[in-house]
């Protein structure tokens, strides 16, 4: 009976026909890597962008300011933040001690009323402007596993004729772990924004450090 086991040189055939192939690809070149578009730096920096408007027809003088927060997360903090930034630059701001002067119609307005309304109790005040303070917290793509979108706005209004002087506003690029995540800085800046002429504003780049500042 013949044999069907592999001779030497058959083996040796097989062993050449099966190596030389790996040898080739192993020699050969690895393909160049598919390139890939640089990432913009800003959609890994967070910082604070911000938004204003200015107009105040005369050179900016000395006024009187009452400071109004509408409910919202983290207001307080954030109306604490706006009367010492409005304090620096040289306001004189309302004390708190003298709310307790309003009628009990007067209070009402004070917290159910509308704009036109705070406004009449801080001319009663004797405030020449009134800053309302905003502050917004929701929930990012409308998951609250996403994190928060949290912005803080600054809108001053003059008594006499309800007009807005100045507005800024102030929001992380990006959502944060809870919906009061740095209200003090978001409150800073925003005030910032709000008292700077559009012209001399830097806002935040990489040349200032992320950190947007007016000019003047």
């Amino acid at each position: 009976m013949m044999s069907h086991r592999p001779t030497p040189c058959r083996r040796a055939i097989a062993w050449i026909i099966g190596v030389l192939p790996l040898a080739g690809c192993a020699g050969a070149p690895p393909p160049p890597p598919a390139e890939v578009a640089p990432a913009h730096p800003e959609q890994h920096i967070q910082f604070i962008q911000t938004t204003g408007s200015y107009h105040w027809p005369k050179p900016l003088a000395k006024a009187t300011v009452w400071v109004k927060g509408a409910p919202g997360p983290g207001t307080d903090e954030a109306v604490i933040v706006a009367r010492g930034a409005l304090l620096m630059k040289g306001f004189d701001v309302v004390e708190r001690d003298k709310l307790p002067l309003l009628l009990a119609e007067q209070e009402t307005q004070l917290k159910y009323g509308d704009d036109r309304s705070q406004v009449s109790v801080g001319k009663l005040l004797g405030a020449h402007l009134v800053a309302f303070v905003e502050t917004a917290g929701v929930a990012a793509n409308g998951y609250y596993a996403d994190g928060f979108d949290v912005s803080v706005s600054v809108r001053v209004v003059g008594v006499e004729t309800g007009e807005v002087f100045f507005l800024g506003k102030a929001r992380w690029t990006q959502p944060v772990a809870s919906a009061t995540y740095g209200i003090d800085r978001l409150a800073t800046q925003a005030v910032m924004r709000a008292f700077c002429p559009p012209d001399l504003w830097d806002e935040a780049s990489p040349t200032n450090g992320w950190t947007g500042r007016c000019q003047q």
